[in-house]
């Protein structure tokens, strides 16, 4: 396993670049103060643009770390900020990571989060050397798992009550693809 980081990426569309300390406004604005595009995740909306500002602070200081990968997504065509897509929970033993994305509602349903996680997991298995990437879904997000479906995922169960939200507990339907299955 390469430890090379959050490095930039590009597709026909996008750029895939490192968050910097002038994006928590766009960031905010576009997706984290949006209780729609935080629907299918155990977090609440972020309330707070100044509590946002210091939590992207928190992960711009880990670009240090060569198993820190969190990217922005940002419109080739506008520079407009769009998404973020990461892998996190890495396990070098295992060549393993998770991954999580969030884009901006106005740019769903467009193939934009397909196009970046592509290349995300292109980057993983093809530099990074990971062997395994997995990804989980809330039940009931359907445009989620067609994205990782799309990216060559399948889907691997379902854990019960894994997540607790808003008073309710939800289940993870879990996702996987493998370096061998992803290449076909």
């Amino acid at each position: 396993m390469e430890y090379l980081g959050t490095k930039t990426l590009e597709t026909k569309r996008i750029i895939l670049r490192k968050i910097t300390e002038n994006d928590y406004k766009a960031m905010y604005s576009n997706w984290a103060s949006l209780e729609e595009c935080n629907k299918y995740f155990p977090w609440s909306v972020a309330k707070d643009i100044e509590v946002y500002r210091e939590r992207v602070s928190s992960w711009i200081s880990n670009y240090g770390n060569g198993l820190y990968f969190n990217w922005l997504m940002e419109l080739k065509e506008t520079g407009e900020v769009i998404g973020i897509i990461n892998l996190h929970n890495v396990e070098e033993a295992e060549a393993s990571a998770e991954t999580s994305y969030i884009l901006a509602l106005k740019y769903w349903n467009k193939g934009l989060m397909t196009e970046g996680l592509s290349r995300v997991l292109q980057y993983a298995f093809e530099e990074l050397g990971l062997n395994l990437v997995r990804a989980d879904v809330f039940r009931g997000n359907v445009a989620s798992e067609k994205v990782l479906l799309k990216c060559g995922m399948q889907k691997e169960g379902i854990a019960r009550a894994q997540y607790y939200k808003d008073g309710a507990y939800i289940d993870s339907i879990q996702y996987g693809v493998l370096r061998k299955d992803w290449k076909k």
